[in-house]
């Protein structure tokens, strides 16, 4: 809900401050303005006012605005009474001027970013555009109208008007945009201020010269400023060019510089846009080098981000040239490869690239370099400068200039030694457990209570005659149970999950084809922090020739005693001691 001017709330001590500080500048730009006008009659009247107004409505909360253009009118209606006297006259005029700067406020509040109105080159054109051009056409439309019966020229009163709110505006209006509060300690500490004091009086000094002196005054007065926009920053160039600017004035005022105008112009306000001229290349240059500052900036905060990272990285890191010489590399990269950063940097990668790797390694930085893959990785053995083989993990990306054309490759190298060694001992070790299960005939399984999924190895299919890398579960071995064995299977498993132990089952399987074949189920459980079966993990063997061997076995003993029992003759067996 908006508030009206009653319900608006009151500045504080500090913000009153503030508007009294801006209102007596005001003030003084409003009398050095009018007296200006009065006593020079060659100049385009200068309005400074208006742009010290809108630059405070830009800073000051919009809940302000209305403190702080009372009080500027107030003001500017007085310094009008102390040199013309108390007249009504003046208040349409001062009333525009307010309407002027709560709408260029309200612009450049639109379109520039509040805690750095000015940072490129564009937000300075659409400075331009709203309060060097558009407000100031507007205001001068109106003061126009108002002004024209009296003085019966509604296209000078327009020019006039116009002229000297942009001068204005354009010399005053971006010193204040960019300056910050406590801009004289930081400068003074940085011997900023002291530049920028040495830079204004050399530059006000050869603009008065150029003035005096030279012809193509305004052209000199051009070349000087453009200098100091490209010797200094943003901030001090635009008060240096302000300050020219009312070099200018002043020497128009007291008859030392004289503007020739132009006989043929029909506008004789016309004849002053070199005043404004002077002020247009110097903001621009300030602004290109701005632009230019903060990139090299950029670019060299990214470099120390980059070389940081590079020099502290825990691992290798490298850039290479697209012939494959090391144009940099850091510690951890040295440390990898044994040898010392002025020797690394003799050598190409291909010198101390494995023979086995190094085919493959070029093929991939071939695809690289022509653009074919954004970046590639492989597992890569060096040799070391001891000779020892050393594995790694080789990550590589290419940086590009702007015609896309390699400049150089970024290497990432990590040790994975140990890692590559731990591999091929576990691929060793599982190589031999895989032969000696299948040598044994032992099939290994896992069994996830939760999902109740199992997951089998290649003889587990074999052992239950189902085709490889078919889905099971726990329903599919249950189902080629034997009849006459499931009841006890169930229960034998049941108890052994209720005690949380190893079993060990054994039973038959019936197959489709009537085939009767008997297993050993054993398993192991891995359980949680709270006891909770997670998994099953055990093996089967084959004990079908088994139990036929010992069945037949068995068989043959029992025959022989039939055997012994049934013939007369007395038998007598004795070992190769002849014990009975």
């Amino acid at each position: 809900m908006d508030l009206s001017a009653s319900e608006k709330p009151a500045p504080d001590n500090k913000t009153i401050l503030h508007i009294t500080i801006i209102s007596i500048v005001v003030f003084l730009f409003a009398l050095f303005c009018i007296q200006l006008s009065e006593r020079s009659e060659n100049l385009a009247p200068l309005w400074f006012p208006t742009a010290v107004l809108i630059v405070a409505l830009f800073h000051h909360p919009a809940r302000y605005w209305l403190w702080q253009l009372l009080a500027a009118g107030i003001c500017i209606v007085a310094a009008n009474f102390i040199l013309y006297g108390i007249s009504w006259f003046p208040l349409p005029l001062v009333l525009i001027n307010l309407i002027e700067a709560t709408a260029g406020a309200w612009l450049l509040r639109k379109f520039l970013h509040a805690k750095d109105p000015l940072n490129n080159l564009l937000s300075w054109l659409k400075f331009s555009v709203c309060t060097v051009i558009m407000v100031p056409l507007v205001s001068g439309l109106a003061a126009a109208w108002y002004l024209s019966p009296q003085s019966g020229s509604f296209t000078q009163v327009l020019t006039v008007w116009f002229m000297s709110e942009a001068v204005g505006m354009l010399a005053l209006g971006p010193v204040g945009l960019l300056y910050r509060r406590g801009y004289f300690n930081i400068a003074t500490k940085s011997k900023a201020l002291f530049d920028m004091i040495l830079m204004m009086a050399v530059s006000l000094f050869a603009c008065y010269i150029g003035l005096i002196y030279l012809p193509f005054s305004f052209t000199f007065v051009i070349m000087v400023l453009i200098w100091t926009s490209i010797r200094l920053p943003r901030f001090e160039t635009f008060a240096i060019c302000f300050m020219a600017t009312l070099l200018i004035a002043l020497m128009l005022n007291f008859k030392l510089y004289t503007i020739h105008s132009d006989t043929s112009l029909s506008i004789q306000a016309f004849s002053f846009i070199p005043l404004l001229m002077v002020l247009i290349p110097p903001h621009a240059m300030a602004m290109v080098m701005h632009s230019f500052r903060m990139e090299k900036e950029h670019i060299i905060e990214s470099e120390n981000r980059f070389r940081n990272a590079m020099e502290y990285s825990a691992i290798g890191m490298a850039l290479v040239s697209p012939q494959g010489q090391w144009l940099q590399v850091n510690k951890a990269l040295c440390k990898l490869l044994g040898y010392s950063q002025e020797s690394l940097l003799t050598l190409t990668f291909q010198q101390i690239t494995h023979p086995d790797d190094l085919s493959a390694d070029l093929k991939l930085l071939d695809d690289l370099y022509h653009g074919r893959i954004p970046s590639y990785s492989m597992e890569k053995r060096y040799i070391r400068s001891d000779g020892e083989i050393v594995w790694t993990l080789l990550v590589v990306s290419v940086v590009r200039d702007h015609q896309q054309q390699p400049l150089y490759f970024i290497s990432q190298v990590e040790d994975i030694n140990e890692l590559k060694k731990t591999e091929i001992v576990n691929r060793r070790l599982m190589e031999r457990i895989t032969l000696a299960n299948e040598a044994g005939g032992i099939g290994i399984w896992e069994l996830d209570i939760k999902t109740q999924v199992l997951s089998w190895d290649k003889r587990m299919y074999e052992l239950y005659h189902i085709p490889f890398n078919t889905p099971v579960d726990e329903r599919v071995w249950r189902t080629h149970v034997h009849p006459e064995d499931i009841n006890r299977v169930n229960r034998e498993y049941s108890a052994a999950l209720k005690q949380r132990q190893p079993y060990r089952l054994e039973f038959r399987l019936l197959l489709p084809d009537g085939e009767i074949v008997h297993l050993r189920n054993q398993a192991n459980m891995v359980c949680d922090k709270n006891s909770n079966i997670l998994r099953l993990i055990g093996t089967t063997l084959d004990m079908t020739e088994i139990r036929n061997l010992t069945e037949a076995l068995h068989e043959e003993k029992e025959r022989l005693h039939i055997t012994l029992d049934s013939i007369g003759e007395a038998v007598v067996c004795t070992d190769q001691e002849m014990k009975i």
